[in-house]
């Protein structure tokens, strides 16, 4: 017997029909649920200032608008039809107005938009498609304007030692869909070497793990640290 639909996978599902959700549409409310979970683990509280980097369809922001108080979801997308079109049909009646997220569309990794220094970044999936000049700009903007001891959650495919599995990606385009994917790599990921990353952050004097469990289709959490 099929475990019953809650009322956010079932409203996915009727806007997954007219519109790509940024994966999978039948992992929608789980995929969101796992990533706050996530991020709970990390210490995150209600009054965290909190800031997405590639929010989409707000898979993970429908979690975080509930979960923060007021004013401290701030939410990073390119795609502004998918996010207004997220916005009406999956948030319930009066929950903007209570908790007043904030968004902006841009696609330029510049976490400083909303004038706030946030506790917590995250960028799920994000990585797997962004080149290094990319990850490079996203690090230096949250070594510029996060909290002290903030961290950034990401997410990536490892490279492997053996080429013809994944390569370490050393192209300089975005890879996948939205604004910057183009032709028949629209659905393509990427993957980099952790130590090129590794020392991305040391050369920022930020810090780097691989955190256990809760992965996804292949990519392994990141948390990169501050302080």
């Amino acid at each position: 017997m099929r475990p019953r639909r809650g009322p956010l996978q079932e409203r996915a599902d009727e806007l997954g029909r007219t519109m790509w959700l940024g994966g999978l549409t039948n992992d929608f409310e789980r995929d969101g649920r796992t990533q706050l979970c996530k991020l709970l683990r990390t210490g995150l509280s209600p009054d965290s200032t909190v800031v997405e980097v590639g929010c989409g369809a707000l898979r993970a922001g429908y979690w975080l608008i509930h979960f923060l108080d007021e004013g401290r979801y701030h939410g990073i997308e390119p795609n502004r039809e998918m996010v207004d079109t997220a916005r009406a049909a999956l948030l319930e009646p009066g929950l903007e107005e209570l908790k007043r997220p904030r968004f902006a569309y841009n696609d330029d990794f510049d976490l400083g938009v909303f004038g706030v220094a946030p506790e917590f970044v995250l960028a799920r999936s994000i990585w797997s498609h962004a080149s290094k000049r990319q990850i490079a700009a996203m690090l230096d903007s949250f070594k510029s304007v996060a909290a002290p001891q903030a961290t950034l959650l990401s997410s990536y495919h490892p490279a492997s030692r053996f080429p013809w599995r994944r390569r370490d990606y050393l192209g300089d385009a975005w890879v996948g869909r939205g604004p910057r994917g183009t032709g028949p790599e629209h659905r393509a990921v990427v993957a980099h070497r952790f130590d090129w990353i590794a020392g991305e952050c040391q050369r920022r004097s930020l810090r780097v793990r691989e955190s256990a469990g809760d992965s996804f289709g292949g990519q392994v959490w990141l948390e990169v640290t501050k302080g």
